[in-house]
């Protein structure tokens, strides 16, 4: 495919998160007149991802919309789970009114390295999601990890690449990528890699936990296999007409690979069982030595569903510290 003929990259959502679309949002919540109930839903899921001031605002008002309907009470009593968990996150209006950090968060492409103090030598590598996000945003994210004392390092790409043609600043494929973070950690005196990745960001976290070093490995709703004989559907995302501008050796079975470079590192992959491409993908790594499955009563949004069991955290604490 020449460079004419190229499709468009970028990949644009009203769910996609940005400073932009948070301040919409929290504009339409704070407005006297009447609001489409569907609007103040849309609206008040995306200010409790964002972990904004205006949640409440917005939960009391979706409350009174939702009057007896039992699907939506559910689904207020589901989004004040959440915002519980963002009201518990320590220091959180603290980091939220940090301008310069809000900004780095919410930015779209490239890498944010946030040091830690408590746990240092402890880093974190987040693959982010083609939504700039990790259901949650970055910022609500940032805070979670924030509280453990650990350094950070948030990896952004909102192109349909699925970070297959790397991450800006630090390598132009996986590979490439992958030594970026090497001297990254070696330049800040790091010893101990963990990597985590949801949804879009899911494969390319798996692979790049067989690239590096890292000490245990935590995925989300990803995809296993992207390989051109795979019979296993891909995402919506992940078109097609992108396999001529990636490189042939980001398009594997990574359950091949994990099958040659048996590590001893272990990962643990969470998936909704209510959502088949998803288990799939899952199941198409079961059996292998190392790995943990683990099938949620969900659809492909498990960060959610975590949270609302109130099991995230646990989650976190696995990564970070095996517990």
């Amino acid at each position: 495919m020449s460079k004419t003929e190229s499709v468009e990259m970028d990949f644009r959502d009203p769910a996609q998160h940005s400073l932009t679309q948070l301040r919409r949002y929290e504009a339409r919540v704070q407005s006297l007149g009447d609001i489409p109930a569907y609007d103040l839903l849309a609206a008040t899921d995306q200010l409790v991802l964002h972990g904004s001031i205006h949640a409440p605002l917005a939960l009391k008002k979706l409350r009174r919309l939702a009057g007896h309907s039992e699907a939506m009470v559910a689904h207020v009593r589901a989004l004040e789970r959440v915002w519980g968990l963002v009201q518990r996150i320590p220091r959180f209006a603290e980091l939220r009114g940090d301008a310069g950090l809000v900004e780095k968060l919410y930015e779209t492409e490239g890498f944010v390295f946030l040091e830690g103090r408590a746990h240092r030598e402890k880093l974190i590598i987040v693959f982010t999601t083609i939504f700039n996000n990790f259901q949650v945003s970055n910022l609500v994210l940032y805070g979670l990890l924030h509280s453990y004392g650990v350094s950070v390092l948030f990896l952004k790409d909102t192109s349909y690449y699925h970070f297959l043609r790397g991450v800006k600043g630090l390598g132009n494929d996986l590979i490439t990528t992958a030594d970026g973070i090497e001297r990254l950690a070696r330049s800040n005196g790091i010893s101990d890699l963990f990597i985590t990745g949801y949804s879009s960001g899911g494969y390319a976290s798996l692979y790049m936990s067989y690239l590096i070093k890292c000490r245990r490995y935590l995925g989300f709703s990803l995809l296993s296999d992207l390989s051109e004989q795979s019979d296993i559907k891909s995402s919506q995302f992940f078109k097609q007409e992108l396999r001529s501008e990636v490189s042939p050796e980001m398009l594997v079975d990574l359950r091949r690979i994990a099958s040659d470079r048996v590590d001893g590192v272990p990962r643990r992959i969470y998936f909704g069982k209510r959502f088949p491409r998803d288990v799939s993908h899952a199941l198409h790594l079961a059996g292998l030595n190392d790995f943990e499955l683990v099938g949620l009563p969900s659809g492909h949004a498990t960060i959610a569903h975590l949270m609302n069991e109130n099991r995230f955290e646990d989650c976190l604490r696995w990564l970070l510290f095996g517990e």
